[in-house]
Protein backbone atom coordinates (compact mmCIF):
# COMPACT_ATOMS: atom_id res chain seq x y z
CA UNK A 1 0.00 0.00 0.00
CA UNK A 2 1.38 3.40 -0.95
CA UNK A 3 1.81 6.26 1.54
CA UNK A 4 -1.05 8.25 0.02
CA UNK A 5 -3.37 5.24 0.08
CA UNK A 6 -2.43 4.63 3.70
CA UNK A 7 -3.22 8.23 4.56
CA UNK A 8 -6.59 8.01 2.82
CA UNK A 9 -7.43 4.83 4.75
CA UNK A 10 -6.50 6.53 8.00
CA UNK A 11 -8.73 9.55 7.29
CA UNK A 12 -11.73 7.83 5.80
CA UNK A 13 -11.83 4.39 7.42
CA UNK A 14 -9.90 4.83 10.65
CA UNK A 15 -11.20 6.45 13.85
CA UNK A 16 -10.33 9.96 12.72
CA UNK A 17 -12.50 13.02 13.34
CA UNK A 18 -10.59 14.74 10.54
CA UNK A 19 -12.14 12.56 7.85
CA UNK A 20 -15.64 11.72 6.69
CA UNK A 21 -16.64 10.52 10.15
CA UNK A 22 -16.04 13.93 11.68
CA UNK A 23 -17.90 15.64 8.85
CA UNK A 24 -20.95 13.37 9.27
CA UNK A 25 -20.85 13.99 13.03
CA UNK A 26 -20.80 17.76 12.46
CA UNK A 27 -23.73 17.69 10.01
CA UNK A 28 -25.76 15.51 12.38
CA UNK A 29 -24.95 17.90 15.23
CA UNK A 30 -26.04 20.87 13.14
CA UNK A 31 -29.51 19.45 12.53
CA UNK A 32 -29.85 17.70 15.91
CA UNK A 33 -29.03 20.85 17.88
CA UNK A 34 -31.56 22.74 15.79
CA UNK A 35 -34.25 20.16 16.56
CA UNK A 36 -33.62 20.03 20.32
CA UNK A 37 -33.29 23.79 20.77
CA UNK A 38 -36.46 25.09 22.43
CA UNK A 39 -39.06 26.64 20.16
CA UNK A 40 -39.17 29.64 22.44
CA UNK A 41 -35.49 30.48 21.92
CA UNK A 42 -35.22 33.94 20.40
CA UNK A 43 -31.83 35.58 19.87
CA UNK A 44 -31.49 39.30 20.51
CA UNK A 45 -32.89 41.43 17.72
CA UNK A 46 -30.44 41.51 14.83
CA UNK A 47 -28.99 44.79 13.68
CA UNK A 48 -28.69 45.07 9.91
CA UNK A 49 -26.85 48.21 8.80
CA UNK A 50 -27.49 47.51 5.12
CA UNK A 51 -25.26 48.92 2.39
CA UNK A 52 -24.89 51.95 0.17
CA UNK A 53 -28.18 51.36 -1.61
CA UNK A 54 -30.35 49.40 0.82
CA UNK A 55 -31.15 50.33 4.39
CA UNK A 56 -30.87 47.92 7.31
CA UNK A 57 -33.88 45.91 8.38
CA UNK A 58 -34.73 43.40 11.05
CA UNK A 59 -33.42 40.10 9.72
CA UNK A 60 -36.39 38.11 11.02
CA UNK A 61 -37.57 37.78 7.44
CA UNK A 62 -39.48 34.52 7.74
CA UNK A 63 -41.64 33.10 10.52
CA UNK A 64 -40.33 30.62 13.07
CA UNK A 65 -38.67 27.42 11.97
CA UNK A 66 -38.99 28.16 8.26
CA UNK A 67 -36.28 30.80 8.56
CA UNK A 68 -34.11 28.45 10.63
CA UNK A 69 -34.31 25.53 8.18
CA UNK A 70 -33.68 27.80 5.20
CA UNK A 71 -30.59 29.18 6.92
CA UNK A 72 -29.41 25.64 7.74
CA UNK A 73 -29.76 24.66 4.09
CA UNK A 74 -27.71 27.65 2.99
CA UNK A 75 -25.01 26.89 5.57
CA UNK A 76 -24.84 23.26 4.40
CA UNK A 77 -24.47 24.36 0.76
CA UNK A 78 -21.79 26.83 1.83
CA UNK A 79 -19.84 24.02 3.53
CA UNK A 80 -20.15 21.89 0.39
CA UNK A 81 -18.73 24.72 -1.72
CA UNK A 82 -15.93 25.13 0.83
CA UNK A 83 -14.96 21.48 0.34
CA UNK A 84 -15.01 21.79 -3.48
CA UNK A 85 -12.97 25.00 -3.32
CA UNK A 86 -10.38 23.46 -1.00
CA UNK A 87 -10.01 20.31 -3.09
CA UNK A 88 -9.60 22.34 -6.26
CA UNK A 89 -6.49 24.08 -4.98
CA UNK A 90 -5.37 21.23 -2.70
CA UNK A 91 -3.80 23.46 -0.05
CA UNK A 92 -5.06 20.97 2.54
CA UNK A 93 -4.85 17.20 1.86
CA UNK A 94 -8.09 16.17 0.19
CA UNK A 95 -8.72 13.38 2.73
CA UNK A 96 -8.65 15.93 5.56
CA UNK A 97 -12.15 17.36 6.05
CA UNK A 98 -11.60 18.77 9.52
CA UNK A 99 -11.88 22.36 8.24
CA UNK A 100 -15.47 21.75 7.09
CA UNK A 101 -16.30 19.71 10.22
CA UNK A 102 -15.12 22.50 12.53
CA UNK A 103 -16.95 25.14 10.49
CA UNK A 104 -20.26 23.24 10.60
CA UNK A 105 -19.98 22.15 14.24
CA UNK A 106 -19.00 25.58 15.56
CA UNK A 107 -21.78 27.17 13.52
CA UNK A 108 -24.26 24.69 15.01
CA UNK A 109 -23.23 25.84 18.48
CA UNK A 110 -23.82 29.52 17.67
CA UNK A 111 -27.59 30.07 17.91
CA UNK A 112 -27.19 33.66 16.76
CA UNK A 113 -25.70 32.42 13.50
CA UNK A 114 -28.28 29.68 12.90
CA UNK A 115 -31.47 31.32 14.10
CA UNK A 116 -31.09 34.54 12.15
CA UNK A 117 -31.26 34.67 8.38
CA UNK A 118 -28.57 37.31 7.91
CA UNK A 119 -26.05 38.44 5.32
CA UNK A 120 -23.45 36.23 7.04
CA UNK A 121 -23.89 33.42 4.50
CA UNK A 122 -23.58 35.89 1.59
CA UNK A 123 -20.41 37.45 3.03
CA UNK A 124 -18.85 34.02 3.66
CA UNK A 125 -19.72 32.99 0.09
CA UNK A 126 -18.22 36.24 -1.19
CA UNK A 127 -14.99 35.46 0.68
CA UNK A 128 -14.80 31.99 -0.89
CA UNK A 129 -15.57 33.29 -4.39
CA UNK A 130 -12.98 36.05 -4.11
CA UNK A 131 -10.35 33.63 -2.81
CA UNK A 132 -11.20 31.21 -5.61
CA UNK A 133 -10.64 33.91 -8.23
CA UNK A 134 -7.33 35.02 -6.68
CA UNK A 135 -5.92 31.52 -6.24
CA UNK A 136 -6.80 30.69 -9.87
CA UNK A 137 -4.74 33.65 -11.20
CA UNK A 138 -1.75 33.26 -8.87
CA UNK A 139 1.33 34.62 -10.64
CA UNK A 140 -0.53 35.24 -13.92
CA UNK A 141 0.93 38.10 -15.95
CA UNK A 142 -2.47 39.33 -17.14
CA UNK A 143 -5.23 38.91 -14.58
CA UNK A 144 -7.22 42.06 -15.36
CA UNK A 145 -10.46 40.27 -16.23
CA UNK A 146 -10.43 38.16 -13.09
CA UNK A 147 -9.58 41.14 -10.87
CA UNK A 148 -12.41 43.11 -12.49
CA UNK A 149 -14.88 40.30 -11.71
CA UNK A 150 -13.61 39.93 -8.14
CA UNK A 151 -14.06 43.59 -7.22
CA UNK A 152 -17.34 43.79 -9.10
CA UNK A 153 -18.66 41.09 -6.76
CA UNK A 154 -17.45 43.08 -3.75
CA UNK A 155 -19.01 46.25 -5.15
CA UNK A 156 -22.41 44.60 -5.66
CA UNK A 157 -22.14 43.18 -2.15
CA UNK A 158 -21.45 46.61 -0.66
CA UNK A 159 -24.86 47.76 -1.89
CA UNK A 160 -26.62 45.42 0.51
CA UNK A 161 -24.09 45.22 3.36
CA UNK A 162 -21.17 47.51 4.19
CA UNK A 163 -19.24 44.42 5.32
CA UNK A 164 -18.41 43.76 1.65
CA UNK A 165 -16.91 47.26 1.40
CA UNK A 166 -14.53 46.53 4.28
CA UNK A 167 -13.30 43.45 2.40
CA UNK A 168 -12.06 45.56 -0.54
CA UNK A 169 -8.68 46.52 1.02
CA UNK A 170 -8.32 42.95 2.32
CA UNK A 171 -8.51 41.47 -1.17
CA UNK A 172 -6.44 44.28 -2.66
CA UNK A 173 -3.57 43.22 -0.38
CA UNK A 174 -4.41 39.57 -1.09
CA UNK A 175 -4.06 40.21 -4.83
CA UNK A 176 -0.60 41.62 -4.19
CA UNK A 177 0.28 38.52 -2.17
CA UNK A 178 -0.90 36.32 -5.06
CA UNK A 179 1.21 38.35 -7.52
CA UNK A 180 -1.91 39.38 -9.41
CA UNK A 181 -1.90 43.15 -8.90
CA UNK A 182 -0.08 45.36 -11.40
CA UNK A 183 -1.04 48.65 -13.03
CA UNK A 184 -3.50 47.02 -15.45
CA UNK A 185 -5.09 45.00 -12.65
CA UNK A 186 -5.27 48.12 -10.46
CA UNK A 187 -7.24 49.94 -13.17
CA UNK A 188 -9.45 46.85 -13.55
CA UNK A 189 -10.07 46.92 -9.79
CA UNK A 190 -11.20 50.56 -9.90
CA UNK A 191 -13.48 49.86 -12.88
CA UNK A 192 -14.90 46.79 -11.14
CA UNK A 193 -15.73 48.83 -8.04
CA UNK A 194 -17.32 51.64 -10.07
CA UNK A 195 -19.27 49.61 -12.66
CA UNK A 196 -22.16 48.40 -10.45
CA UNK A 197 -22.80 51.89 -9.09
CA UNK A 198 -22.62 53.37 -12.57
CA UNK A 199 -25.27 50.85 -13.66
CA UNK A 200 -27.73 51.49 -10.82
CA UNK A 201 -27.29 55.27 -10.99
CA UNK A 202 -27.47 55.45 -14.79
CA UNK A 203 -30.61 53.33 -14.94
CA UNK A 204 -32.27 55.30 -12.16
CA UNK A 205 -32.65 52.24 -9.95
CA UNK A 206 -31.03 54.25 -7.16
CA UNK A 207 -30.72 58.01 -6.87
CA UNK A 208 -27.50 59.71 -5.84
CA UNK A 209 -29.28 61.34 -2.91
CA UNK A 210 -30.42 57.98 -1.55
CA UNK A 211 -26.89 56.56 -1.22
CA UNK A 212 -26.09 55.87 2.40
CA UNK A 213 -22.92 56.26 4.46
CA UNK A 214 -21.45 53.38 6.52
CA UNK A 215 -21.58 53.60 10.28
CA UNK A 216 -19.07 51.81 12.46
CA UNK A 217 -20.55 50.78 15.80
CA UNK A 218 -18.31 50.58 18.85
CA UNK A 219 -18.21 47.83 21.44
CA UNK A 220 -20.19 49.90 23.93
CA UNK A 221 -22.94 50.55 21.38
CA UNK A 222 -23.57 46.85 20.94
CA UNK A 223 -26.11 44.54 22.54
CA UNK A 224 -23.77 44.28 25.52
CA UNK A 225 -24.83 47.80 26.43
CA UNK A 226 -28.39 46.53 26.78
CA UNK A 227 -27.24 43.98 29.34
CA UNK A 228 -28.07 40.82 27.39
CA UNK A 229 -26.31 37.89 29.04
CA UNK A 230 -26.92 35.72 26.00
CA UNK A 231 -25.29 38.32 23.77
CA UNK A 232 -22.33 38.52 26.16
CA UNK A 233 -21.75 34.78 25.81
CA UNK A 234 -22.12 34.98 22.06
CA UNK A 235 -19.27 37.49 21.92
CA UNK A 236 -17.29 35.37 24.38
CA UNK A 237 -17.64 32.38 22.06
CA UNK A 238 -16.26 34.43 19.20
CA UNK A 239 -13.45 35.75 21.41
CA UNK A 240 -12.44 32.21 22.37
CA UNK A 241 -12.54 31.28 18.68
CA UNK A 242 -10.29 34.24 17.88
CA UNK A 243 -7.76 33.09 20.49
CA UNK A 244 -7.78 29.57 18.99
CA UNK A 245 -7.35 31.06 15.51
CA UNK A 246 -4.34 33.20 16.44
CA UNK A 247 -2.72 30.36 18.39
CA UNK A 248 -3.07 27.95 15.46
CA UNK A 249 -1.95 30.62 13.01
CA UNK A 250 1.33 30.93 14.92
CA UNK A 251 1.86 27.16 15.00
CA UNK A 252 0.96 26.74 11.33
CA UNK A 253 3.21 29.62 10.25
CA UNK A 254 6.19 27.77 11.68
CA UNK A 255 5.26 24.64 9.74
CA UNK A 256 4.53 26.29 6.37
CA UNK A 257 8.02 27.71 5.85
CA UNK A 258 9.13 24.66 3.86
CA UNK A 259 6.15 24.59 1.48
CA UNK A 260 5.95 26.02 -2.05
CA UNK A 261 5.59 29.76 -2.70
CA UNK A 262 2.08 29.23 -4.10
CA UNK A 263 0.98 27.28 -1.02
CA UNK A 264 2.46 29.93 1.28
CA UNK A 265 0.62 32.67 -0.63
CA UNK A 266 -2.72 30.87 -0.25
CA UNK A 267 -2.01 30.34 3.42
CA UNK A 268 -1.12 34.04 3.82
CA UNK A 269 -4.37 35.14 2.14
CA UNK A 270 -6.50 32.97 4.44
CA UNK A 271 -4.54 34.25 7.45
CA UNK A 272 -5.07 37.84 6.37
CA UNK A 273 -8.80 37.35 5.81
CA UNK A 274 -9.20 35.64 9.18
CA UNK A 275 -7.30 38.33 11.08
CA UNK A 276 -9.28 41.11 9.38
CA UNK A 277 -12.57 39.38 10.18
CA UNK A 278 -11.56 39.24 13.85
CA UNK A 279 -10.89 42.98 13.83
CA UNK A 280 -14.15 43.70 12.00
CA UNK A 281 -16.20 41.51 14.36
CA UNK A 282 -15.12 43.53 17.36
CA UNK A 283 -15.10 46.96 15.73
CA UNK A 284 -18.28 46.75 13.67
CA UNK A 285 -19.77 44.69 16.45
CA UNK A 286 -23.44 45.46 15.89
CA UNK A 287 -23.07 43.80 12.49
CA UNK A 288 -21.09 40.88 13.90
CA UNK A 289 -23.41 38.32 12.27
CA UNK A 290 -22.14 39.40 8.85
CA UNK A 291 -18.62 38.30 9.78
CA UNK A 292 -18.98 35.32 12.13
CA UNK A 293 -19.63 32.60 9.51
CA UNK A 294 -16.67 33.75 7.41
CA UNK A 295 -14.51 33.78 10.53
CA UNK A 296 -15.56 30.26 11.55
CA UNK A 297 -14.64 29.13 8.03
CA UNK A 298 -11.16 30.64 8.43
CA UNK A 299 -10.86 29.00 11.87
CA UNK A 300 -11.69 25.69 10.22
CA UNK A 301 -8.83 26.17 7.77
CA UNK A 302 -6.37 26.76 10.62
CA UNK A 303 -7.57 23.52 12.22
CA UNK A 304 -7.24 21.77 8.85
CA UNK A 305 -3.65 22.95 8.40
CA UNK A 306 -2.73 21.86 11.91
CA UNK A 307 -4.40 18.44 11.89
CA UNK A 308 -2.82 17.61 8.53
CA UNK A 309 0.58 17.61 10.22
CA UNK A 310 -0.11 15.60 13.39
CA UNK A 311 -0.78 11.92 14.10
CA UNK A 312 -4.30 10.50 14.21
CA UNK A 313 -4.57 10.10 18.03
CA UNK A 314 -3.57 13.72 18.67
CA UNK A 315 -5.78 14.82 15.77
CA UNK A 316 -8.82 13.15 17.32
CA UNK A 317 -8.11 14.59 20.75
CA UNK A 318 -7.66 18.12 19.38
CA UNK A 319 -10.82 18.14 17.24
CA UNK A 320 -12.80 16.43 19.99
CA UNK A 321 -11.64 19.11 22.43
CA UNK A 322 -12.85 21.86 20.08
CA UNK A 323 -16.22 20.12 19.75
CA UNK A 324 -16.57 19.79 23.54
CA UNK A 325 -15.73 23.47 24.10
CA UNK A 326 -18.31 24.45 21.48
CA UNK A 327 -20.98 22.26 23.10
CA UNK A 328 -20.18 23.68 26.56
CA UNK A 329 -20.53 27.27 25.37
CA UNK A 330 -23.71 26.42 23.49
CA UNK A 331 -25.20 24.89 26.65
CA UNK A 332 -24.40 28.00 28.67
CA UNK A 333 -26.00 30.20 25.99
CA UNK A 334 -29.20 28.14 26.18
CA UNK A 335 -29.40 28.58 29.94
CA UNK A 336 -29.01 32.37 29.85
CA UNK A 337 -31.79 34.82 29.01
CA UNK A 338 -31.55 36.34 25.51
Amino acid sequence: MTASASTQTEYNHGPSLAGKGGLILAVVALFLITVITPEGFTPPKAYAPGGFCFSGTDLQLLPGRLMVWLNLGLITLLALYQILFTRRFNFIPSQNLSYASVFIFCTACLPWAVYRLSTGVAIALLILLSSNILFAVYGRRNASESIFVLFTFLSWGSMIDFAALYLVPVFFVSAIICKAMRFGEFVAMLLGLAAPYWIVLATGAVSLQSLRVPEISTFMQSNIEAGSLGANWFYLELLIGAVFFLFLLLLNSLRRAATSARSRAMFAVLNLVGCCLIVLMFIDIRNVQAYCLGFLMMLGYQVGYWTASIAAPKRNIFIGFLFLVSIALFTVCQLLPA
